[in-house]
């Protein structure tokens, strides 16, 4: 949760993505620095995000289809009106498709009975 200084290149990338990110509340507060430009050599961090990655390497993929993770992806779904729920998550099955989309490139439904989304 230290964070990392930022570099020039990336201070210019987020002035640059300004309109884009301030469309959407949660990208303006992170990226945007409250309203003011990130300067190179300032340390940018998430501390949203190392929680939700310290939460997935304790507990695996199963707090994501399931956990905290998961009650936080779809109540920010329903506030947002979203498409997933929670149900959703806990309904997901892992069956291998990027296994197989890896090893054969023009499979074009790799999981028949399925729809890949």
């Amino acid at each position: 949760m230290n964070g990392y200084e930022l570099s020039y290149r990336l201070t210019e990338l987020l002035k640059a993505y300004k309109d884009h990110l301030s469309g959407y509340e949660e990208s303006k507060r992170i990226f945007l620095n409250g309203g003011k430009y990130y300067q190179e050599g300032d340390v940018f961090k998430q501390p949203e995000l190392a929680a939700t990655l310290t939460r997935l390497q304790k507990s695996g993929a199963k707090d994501f289809y399931e956990g905290e993770t998961a009650k936080m992806i779809a109540d920010d779904m329903k506030a947002h009106n979203g498409l997933i729920t929670l149900d959703d998550l806990k309904a997901f099955k892992r069956i291998g498709a990027l296994l197989l989309m890896a090893s054969k490139p023009d499979v074009r439904n790799p999981a028949p009975g399925y729809t890949i989304y």
